[in-house]
């Protein structure tokens, strides 16, 4: 192989460690000085690394060796390659002086090449110029052919050897390695070519030059290609390699192996490796000289602590002040970490960033890793030398993306804590230094809710030792303190000053910086705080003012004097716009405009921009923001969108935290938004403290500290306006937040808060907080109010509170949603409105109101606001602001009416139902800036019904009666909401047609919907065109079909899915998932009240509140089979202990696995054997008694309905209490229309007398039942068939003659006997497993709860065909039941019922179930 083949041979592999044998100092025997070998060092741009060859001596091994191969696949590969740092001397021609050139991570080759190889880029990296271009070949004899050291300043020429540019040098003597010059041509800090980006380095560079930073906007950019670097925004990286030059590294091992370690240390050989897999053995040195004289060391990493593991990133950033500080500093350079650690120093330049690091690294440590941006100032210089010198990695941010600097973020939140400190103690603004420093020290030593931090301090993280707040807890900033001053010996003089914070590293601890009356800050450690009897006597008090003048005669400017409780100006966190009119811009994205509304399409409006989703990123999940449309080298958006995510085309770019950007489709999105959220879209930001206060100058003084009552008492008056408290969040985010909204969310923490700032007394808090504080355990044990959350996330979109904030967030977003939903509300809402010119006066009687924006995100991602008023200023009648909603069994009843009566089924929404009602209210308000810039301040009258009114929703449904009783409706007394209409079909039916009110949302039921729509639809506007119900209060709605008979059915599958679904990602958060394949509802054998595991924490009681909620919700829904499970846990909801969370999570683990069942609103009627009811003369005992029948109902028109009703009670069934639990399940005909379940009000002593508290509350409610069926015209087939299980309480309320022995139940008793005298009810007896109720009074084991789900509930299945043959017979008759609750048997009697046939002595032969119903 030549020389050049060598040479071009320098392509490393992946560096491993070597442990072969020792080159320690201690095995270095004693040795005659080495021959002098001159060569050539030459610099080759192939070598991706440098190569020391003979001309070099080693100083230094490393624990690395590599593999190096050529670029010829046909030349063999060099192994075990060692890794050192080697010394070569330089003999200056023109100046006689002698260099001592030192290479860092060099491969040592020895005498195995002729010249020593200089890679370019690695010295380059060190900050040394490496100029190759030969002088006669640059442009204009530009090049100076040299090696130069800026900081040294020194400069080597650089020679030719044919076209290959190179230094002679020499090896040095021992005397000359300790007494000459070094210059330092590659650094010690690890060299990895192949995880360094060098061209995606480059292509920045281009980008940043080619495009300079003038707008600070995500979307003006095209994507960076640092998209693709991962060794430094993206630790996942290293799991890749690009092939830079091949270098391809492994772990580190160390030098010594364990074996040798466990004998000199004398431990066991399993805790040697151990211990050398989390030290480090960067100090140890093998030379390969004699000692003779003692070389010298730069290991100047070992002085000073290692920030590495986790947290040894740091982030650095450099804000500037408007205000020069006291000390001269115009700027400050913060370095901050992952978990909240902040160090915070003043600067006059920003050129001083390098001795701000040279400070954070003594008082601080040595970081891993600093990111900072492409300031120059840390990019290159004295900056890149001192990491260098202390091994750190640097890593830069993006150009033009800040937000992947985490200095950022500490910067915005310090210059919050700075605004609130200094405007609170009337800080003069030059002393923003001090403050900042302070600012810094406080937030290091504030315990963190973390989980990295497990509860303890920053400081204490960084530190390792739990840091001491003396310092910090005795004075508050800026507080007035005593100091002493010697004035003339031997008499001491105290005076007083201003207490700055502690004085790091000057004198003692527990020295303070103070403020004298000079306005020069001095460093004393003899101070005192002001006793508390001194601050209000006047000699304390004049010097004080005294003091306070002579520092604002020295500090504080003209504008300051004038303006000192504005903002100021350095503290700014945004450009805050003076123009108080609309801002008007033009979307980054003109194509994601919103469209006027009959223009829309899903591709005009992107609704995705701005959306904040969870993404997967390698195994995590990571918080991103779509920041824009990807887009194709023509500049046009790629893809095309659709109203179903799964046809949606788009690609976006999406940016994570870290700046790292990714595209991902419209789909992916879509998926995410809705899988990582609550149910109701929302992301959640938890309370962690209550940190600062402030009072307006709304706020009320103390001489209205009491009013006078309507009685004439007089009381203290209930006020919390004026004040707001700053609250600090679990994301570590502070807001300022209306104390009205903090006291009812957290009045606990609040009154707390009020006692420890001393403002317990003022009139916003002395009327609540001691009465709070007495019921303190009682409102702790409810958890209601502390356990309430603000909502700042829907659906991943921030939602605004204020119109000015929705501008903001359009502004910063490069869009205009927020903007183009006001205008359509305020467009929507013009009738409502009156503006008052300024001449015109404002009616007499009229109240002024707020009227405000609440914005909202719906499922779609579309902006929606909504301009409410604020009601609560004023106080109308109650009989102007009672309005009604239709109830839920009455919607039941609708749907089975339309099957019954073979009519249609329309659903319709009403736009803007409330404007259309006139205004019940005089009240007038002042136009914002969402009325337009002309009208702000106009004061407007409000003359519709607006939402937010008291008033409104009476108004409407006023409004809508009147609109209907115009139609010929006529409003049912049983059911406000429920309107009917005789009507007539082609063929002389005579039947009710029926309209369904919920607010806004109506549902018609007549053989003629579209007809009766359409006179609606003059009155009003419909939102979209009428349709067949598919949605209505949350189930879904579809047609069902039973042997060609059409009919209703509801079902709860969506809303529960989605609940489950939203369920899972909270549960994998914490590493849990759903019980796979329950066969009930509850664990088998799970009592409730007997549980007595631990309570759950706030959050956790929370949450469990919140999915009670929803499982309530499904058993409305029609879940009837997991009704007395959540009746159950329901009891336990003011102290929920784990296991009755966990019984809920298996719940809703059954809903899962058990998801296909559903209401099928039958109207085929049961056919009872009539032999079971028995039949007697009661008017010897209620001789008057009959059933009440309503005088004004209307005449029944319409096919009649047969009532079906079973009772149950389980007897003492809870544990603790024995008190009884009553279920009861009413069908019409076999559609179920009402359940209950729950625990009864006594405690019974038999199951008698359980059994008849459960037949008088079945009784009640049948006749509640049979008079609204009454009065919605619906005629009633005979009386109610009432079935119990209990044969005694049958026999006591059917026979006229039976006796009670129990006189407590006479009550009951008598209630029972009446009703069935009067022929509303009758009853019989039936098994307790055909006793449907069964189901609501008592969790059932699996086969049994299967058995009876099947007989009320309905699967996909239709239908169940049996098989019967008659004694005496050979003939089987075949006959198909819809399902089993139409199947009733009486073998005792030998009688047998199923669809509507009797068969008298039939003997049940069931051959063949032909659909097995599964759930």
């Amino acid at each position: 192989m030549s020389r050049r083949q060598r040479i071009q041979a320098v392509i490393t592999s992946k560096r491993v460690s070597h442990s072969g044998p020792d080159r320690n100092i201690s095995n270095v025997s004693s040795l005659q000085e080495p021959t002098i070998v001159t060569g050539k060092c030459e610099l080759d741009s192939h070598a991706d690394t440098s190569v020391a060859g003979a001309n070099f001596v080693i100083l230094e091994y490393t624990d690395q060796i590599c593999n190096v191969s050529p670029f010829a696949k046909s030349y063999d590969q060099k192994k075990n390659v060692p890794i050192v740092k080697a010394a070569t001397a330089y003999d200056d021609e023109r100046t006689g002086i002698t260099y001592i050139l030192v290479l860092g991570q060099a491969l040592y080759f020895g005498d195995e090449v002729e010249a020593s190889l200089l890679c370019p880029n690695q010295l380059r990296s060190n900050g040394v110029i490496v100029d190759d271009v030969p002088i006669h070949l640059s442009h204009n004899n530009a090049s100076t052919h040299s090696i130069t050291f800026p900081h040294e300043n020194v400069t080597l020429p650089l020679k030719l050897n044919g076209c290959f540019s190179y230094i002679p040098t020499r090896t040095p003597t021992t005397q000359e390695i300790e007494s000459c010059q070094w210059l330092i041509l590659t650094s010690d800090a690890q060299w990895e070519p192949s995880l360094m980006p060098f061209d995606a380095y480059e292509e920045a560079a281009i980008n940043a030059i080619e495009r300079p930073e003038q707008h600070r906007n995500l979307y003006a950019f095209e994507r960076s290609p640092l998209k693709e670097i991962s060794g430094i925004f993206d630790d996942d990286y290293i799991l890749n390699t690009v092939n830079v030059s091949a270098v391809i590294t492994s772990p580190y091992k160390p030098r010594i192996n364990a074996s040798k370690l466990a004998q000199r240390w004398s431990i066991g050989e399993a805790a040697a490796a151990k211990t050398l897999r989390v030290t480090t053995q960067m100090g140890i040195r093998n030379c390969l000289y004699p000692i003779e004289r003692r070389f010298r060391t730069k290991q100047s990493q070992l002085r000073y602590p290692q920030l590495s593991g986790r947290h040894g990133r740091f982030y650095t950033d450099t804000f500037f002040a408007s205000v020069p500080a006291v000390d001269g500093s115009k700027c400050a350079q913060l370095f901050a970490n992952d978990i909240g650690f902040s160090k915070i120093y003043p600067m006059r330049l920003k050129s001083e960033a390098p001795n701000a690091l040279q400070c954070f690294i003594h008082d601080v440590g040595i970081p891993q890793v600093f990111h900072s941006d492409n300031a120059k100032e840390l990019l290159e210089g004295r900056w890149r030398q001192i990491c260098n010198d202390f091994s750190i990695q640097t890593t830069y941010t993006e150009p033009n993306t800040p937000q992947q600097n985490r200095a950022e973020c500490h910067i915005r939140e310090t210059k919050k804590h700075i605004h609130r400190k200094m405007k609170a103690r009337n800080v003069p603004k030059c002393l923003w230094s001090y403050c900042a420093k302070w600012s810094s020290d406080v937030r290091n030593r504030t315990a963190s809710n973390s989980f990295a931090l497990e509860g303890r301090t920053p400081y204490e993280a960084i530190y390792g030792h739990t840091p001491d707040i003396s310092s910090f807890c005795e004075y508050d900033f800026y507080e007035p303190v005593w100091l002493y001053e010697p004035n003339s010996f031997p008499e001491d003089k105290r005076i007083m000053g201003r207490w700055l914070g502690e004085a790091h590293n000057i004198g003692q601890a527990m020295c303070y910086w103070i403020l004298p009356s000079s306005g020069v800050p001095i460093a004393r450690s003899t101070v005192q705080p002001i006793a508390d009897a001194d601050k209000t006597s006047e000699e304390v008090i004049q010097e004080l003012n005294a003091l306070d003048e002579a520092i604002k005669a020295k500090l504080v400017t003209g504008a300051e004097k004038i303006e000192e409780i504005d903002i100021p100006d350095y503290l700014r966190l945004h450009d805050e716009d003076e123009d108080a009119s609309t801002p008007q811009f033009d979307p980054m994205e003109p194509e994601a405009a919103m469209p006027e509304a009959d223009e829309f399409d899903v591709e005009a409006y992107d609704k995705y921009l701005a959306a904040e989703v969870i993404l997967p990123k390698g195994e995590n999940m990571v918080l991103g923001k779509v920041i824009g449309r990807k887009r194709d080298f023509d500049g046009n958006p790629i893809g095309k969108g659709h109203s179903n995510p799964i046809f949606d085309t788009r690609l976006y770019q999406v940016q994570f935290p870290n700046g790292h950007v990714e595209e991902y489709s419209a789909n992916v999105i879509a998926q995410n938004i809705y899988s990582e959220l609550d149910t109701e879209g929302y992301r959640y930001i938890l309370l962690d403290s209550i940190i600062d206060y402030e009072k307006g100058e709304d706020a009320l003084p103390p001489e209205q500290r009491f009013v006078v009552g309507a009685n004439g008492n007089i009381h203290k008056r209930r006020t919390t306006k004026g004040w707001r408290l700053c609250v600090q969040w679990k994301d570590g985010s502070t807001s300022w937040e209306p104390l009205k909204d903090t006291k009812e969310s957290f009045p606990v923490q609040v009154a707390e808060f009020a006692i420890s700032q001393g403002i317990q007394d003022e009139m916003a808090f002395i009327w609540w907080v001691k009465d709070v504080l007495k019921r303190k355990n009682r409102i702790i044990k409810a958890m209601k109010k502390a356990r309430t959350i603000q909502k700042t996330h829907k659906y991943g979109i921030q939602v605004p509170r204020s119109v000015k904030e929705a501008y903001e967030l359009d502004k910063e977003t490069g869009t205009d949603y927020w903007h183009q939903s006001i205008l359509k509300e305020m467009k929507n809402n013009a009738a409502a409105f009156k503006f008052l010119e300024p001449e015109e006066s404002i009616p007499v009687g009229s109240t002024w109101i707020p009227c405000h924006m609440i914005f909202d995100v719906k499922m779609d991602l579309t902006r929606k606001a909504r301009y409410v008023a604020g009601g609560h200023w004023t106080d109308p009648p109650s009989q102007i602001t009672y309005s009604t909603v239709v109830s839920r069994d009455s919607v039941r009843i609708a749907f089975l009416i339309a099957a019954l009566n073979d009519i249609d089924i329309l659903s319709a929404d009403i736009g803007n139902a409330y404007l259309n009602a006139q205004n019940k209210e005089i009240v007038h308000t002042t136009a914002g800036p969402e009325f337009g810039p002309n009208r702000i301040g106009q004061t407007v009258i409000i003359v519709r019904a607006l939402y937010g009114l008291k008033s409104s929703g009476a108004a409407w449904h006023s409004f809508l009666a009147e609109s209907l009783h115009s139609l010929g409706f006529q409003s049912s007394l049983a059911d406000l909401d429920v309107w009917f209409r005789a009507a007539t079909k082609p063929n002389g039916f005579e039947y009710y047609e029926y309209l369904v009110v919920y607010v806004d949302d109506i549902l018609v039921l007549s053989h003629r919907c579209k007809e009766v729509m359409q006179m609606i639809e003059k009155a009003y506007r419909i939102k979209d065109p009428p349709a067949k119900p598919e949605i209505y209060l949350g189930a879904n709605i579809f047609e069902w079909s039973i042997s060609g008979e059409k009919m209703w059915a509801m079902s709860s599958r969506r809303y529960i899915n989605e609940a489950i679904r939203c369920l899972e990602v909270e549960l994998q958060k914490s590493g849990q998932r759903l019980v796979r394949k329950p066969s009930t509802p509850m664990t088998p054998g799970y009592r409730p009240e007997l549980d007595v595991s631990p309570l759950l924490e706030p959050d956790q009681a929370s949450y469990f509140m919140s999915l009670i909620g929803i499982l309530h919700w499904a058993v409305e829904l029609g879940r009837i089979d997991i009704f007395i499970d959540v009746a159950l846990l329901s009891s336990h909801m003011a102290q929920p202990r784990i296991g009755h969370m966990n019984e809920v999570l298996h719940i809703f683990s059954y809903l899962k696995c058990h998801e296909n069942s559903n209401l099928v609103f039958d109207p085929q009627p049961k056919y009872w054997n009539e032999s079971q009811f028995s039949k007697f003369d009661w008017s010897e005992f209620y001789r008057d008694a009959k059933e009440s029948l309503p005088p004004n109902a209307p005449s029944p028109r319409g096919h009649a309905v047969q009532m079906n009703v079973f009772f149950d009670a389980d007897h003492a069934g809870n544990r603790v209490t024995r008190r009884s639990h009553t279920g009861v399940l009413i069908y019409l005909n076999a559609a179920p229309i009402l359940w209950y379940s729950k625990a009864q009000a006594t405690v019974e002593t038999s199951t008698f007398g359980s059994e008849f508290v459960a037949m008088r509350i079945a009784v009640e409610m049948i006749e509640a039942l049979r008079y609204k069926l009454r009065m919605f015209g619906i005629p009633i087939d005979g009386p109610a068939n009432v079935f119990c299980d209990n044969k005694s309480v049958v026999t006591n309320s059917t026979i006229p003659d039976s006796t009670l022995k129990k006189k407590h139940n006479s009550i009951a008793y008598h209630r029972v006997r009446e009703a069935v005298a009067s022929g509303t009810l009758r009853i019989a007896k039936v098994l307790s497993k055909s006793n449907n109720a069964d189901l609501l009074t008592k969790p059932l084991p699996g086969p049994d709860l299967r058995a009876m789900v099947q007989s009320i509930m309905v699967t996909n299945q239709t239908s169940i065909a049996i098989n019967i043959q008659f004694e005496g017979s050979s003939k089987i008759v075949t006959y198909v039941c819809r399902h089993t609750s139409l199947l009733d048997t009486s073998l005792s009697k030998g009688i047998f019922c199923v669809c509507g046939s009797v068969v008298p002595r039939a003997k049940l032969i069931i051959l063949l179930f032909r659909v097995t119903i599964t759930f």
